[in-house]
């Protein structure tokens, strides 16, 4: 293992992989690594994580990179034909390996390379490498791409008083790939309210196991309650539901900060007649979903009903990747239980706060993630130019700025989260990407930062940004841009978030609001937002990957035309 590259990036999920891809298309001979913790590509999508039953939320043609068509890799007998339109976790992993050997990233990849810690050592980042059965490392490197995301340590409890005695198997879901089918049993408890516990749920059901699905009191901080399901496909089965969030016309009814000049923003969302046609469009989209579910159909099911509107749970949803999902929980094969779990004892039975018990075969802890101790390490190393009281005060002026430009974030139903600066593990990032600290450092980026529909959209758009910055090839951030701006920018898009998705706590999920979020980097690099052919389209159709092809060298067309611009005028 060489001891300094040039560029490295940690990570080869969705996100490091079009970082590598775009860094080599722009800088082919550049010295670049990637460390990998895993023993293989794709990051959640790697092939130790996937199982037989795991669909991703998404249509196949929105998660894919601009330059190659996820249909060309899937076999046309097997494909997502079979899944109504769904990429398994199967196919997304072929697609990625597919990608990695197509564009010469695999040779790059060092694996079983789990990055311990970073640290700024003057000019250079130092990184403490751990690979498999060796000693550790230290690394050093010019420019560092994070590309884990924020949450990518498993959240297990560490407050339920456990038995001794107790042996029932325990598993985070992200290693049900490794569950052994004896383990199984007749009873499997799983934990969590997200996708993921129903995804478990329903490979447990199929390998013939009852299911209880344990969700936690309403009333318990950082839970949710039921998520919102959403059917497959809408409007008498024509379209994917995932797809409406990839139109511009369906982001002008959610109130965000990156549209707050426009004059669709001042008539819908700060006019009374407006924002009583927002109230009524939500409220439309709640009773059709709740009609397409069929809710009052079945007590079992009526159960699921979630508590919050959709306007503020649209974080929390799940779309029905499995037709007879429903089913079973109409049948029991999968019911719930609202409660908080206090014990394990020793006869391997579950212990609720409310006196009642459960015995059990197997739990599946589906229970999210904690931060990345690299972010963690970032967040340590702080040196604001501001004091936490400082950030205090600019962050209430952004929320009172905020309820001004949004008045409907004033009425959440929802206990409001504690404001940013009150919680010790936020990590102050311009765009999304850069720390604060190091805004003219130009040496660090943090890709992949918050979850939204259209991730590999947003991956492939970053990494040219990323790349951009770092290379500090032509300026993204503006020349007016005091320090003092960026900082403010950074407390009032956390702020926005924190008031528009109350119900999410430990992660950043923008869900249907990434449109604007990815004009905001285009506009940065000089490149156009709208790209499609007519104004209708541009409103109504929803953008895919395809819409951004070329994205890297229609940059290098335009960087070569002002540098020639610049050498007329000189």
């Amino acid at each position: 293992m060489s001891n300094h590259y040039t560029v490295c990036i940690v990570g080869a999920g969705i996100y490091g992989l079009i970082a590598a891809k775009t860094l080599l298309e722009l800088y082919p001979d550049i010295n670049l690594v990637i460390f990998d913790a895993n023993s293989s590509l794709g990051g959640t999508w790697s092939k130790q994580r996937i199982y037989p039953e795991l669909l991703s939320n998404s249509s196949f043609d929105t998660y894919e990179y601009s330059d190659l068509a996820i249909k060309e890799t899937i076999d046309k007998d097997t494909g997502t034909h079979q899944n109504d339109n769904l990429i398994s976790g199967a196919e997304l992993n072929h697609y990625l390996e597919t990608y990695a050997q197509k564009y010469h990233i695999r040779e790059h990849i060092q694996f079983n390379s789990h990055v311990t810690s970073i640290e700024k050592q003057d000019k250079l980042w130092k990184l403490q490498v751990q690979k498999f059965e060796e000693q550790q490392k230290w690394v050093s490197v010019e420019k560092l791409i994070l590309a884990t995301g924020m949450l990518v340590t498993p959240s297990l409890p560490n407050d339920i008083a456990t038995a001794p005695t107790f042996t029932v198997p325990q598993y985070h879901n992200q290693d049900l790939a490794k569950i052994k089918i004896r383990e199984v049993g007749q009873h499997v408890l799983v934990v969590g309210a997200s996708k993921s516990a129903l995804d478990v749920a329903y490979s447990m059901v199929k390998l013939g196991a009852r299911v209880t699905l344990v969700i936690k009191e309403e009333n318990t901080p950082g839970s949710p309650g039921p998520p919102w399901f959403l059917p497959r496909r809408i409007l008498f089965n024509s379209s994917d539901v995932d797809k409406t969030f990839f139109s511009r016309v369906s982001s002008l009814f959610s109130p965000n900060v990156w549209s707050l000049r426009t004059w669709s923003h001042f008539f819908l969302h700060k006019t009374i007649s407006g924002r009583w046609l927002i109230k009524g469009w939500w409220k439309l989209l709640e009773r059709y979903a709740r009609w397409e579910m069929d809710y009052e159909s079945n007590q079992y099911l009526k159960e699921f009903y979630p508590k919050y509107g959709l306007f503020w749970a649209s974080t929390n949803l799940v779309i029905i990747t499995h037709n007879d999902l429903l089913d079973m929980i109409k049948d029991q094969r999968t019911c719930l239980k609202r409660g908080n779990i206090n014990a394990l004892s020793e006869t391997n039975t579950v212990c609720f706060t409310d006196g009642s018990k459960l015995n059990v075969d197997l739990i599946i802890w589906a229970t999210g993630w904690h931060q990345s101790s690299l972010f963690q390490n970032l967040i340590s190393s702080h040196n604001l130019s501001r004091t936490k009281e400082e950030w205090l005060q600019m962050e209430t002026n952004a929320e009172h700025y905020l309820f001004e430009q949004c008045p409907t974030l004033k009425e959440s139903p929802v206990p409001l989260l504690p404001l940013p600066s009150m919680n010790t593990n936020i990590l102050y990032l311009y765009r999304r990407l850069v720390p604060v600290d190091y805004i003219n450092d130009h040496s660090i980026v943090c890709v992949g930062s918050f979850l939204a529909f259209g991730t590999a959209m947003i991956a492939e758009v970053q990494a040219l940004w990323s790349v951009v910055y770092l290379m500090n090839e032509g300026s993204v951030l503006p020349a007016d841009k005091e320090h003092e701006q960026v900082e403010w920018d950074i407390a009032l898009k956390n702020i926005w978030f924190r008031r528009r998705y109350p119900l999410v706590e430990r992660h950043l999920n923008y869900t249907g609001d990434f449109m604007q979020y990815i004009d905001l980097l285009l506009n940065d690099l000089g490149l156009k937002t709208r790209r499609k052919c007519n104004w209708l389209r541009e409103i109504f159709e929803p953008y895919m990957p395809c819409d951004y092809k070329g994205l890297a060298q229609e940059w290098l067309k335009q960087r070569k035309e002002n540098n020639g611009d610049k050498q007329k005028e000189e």
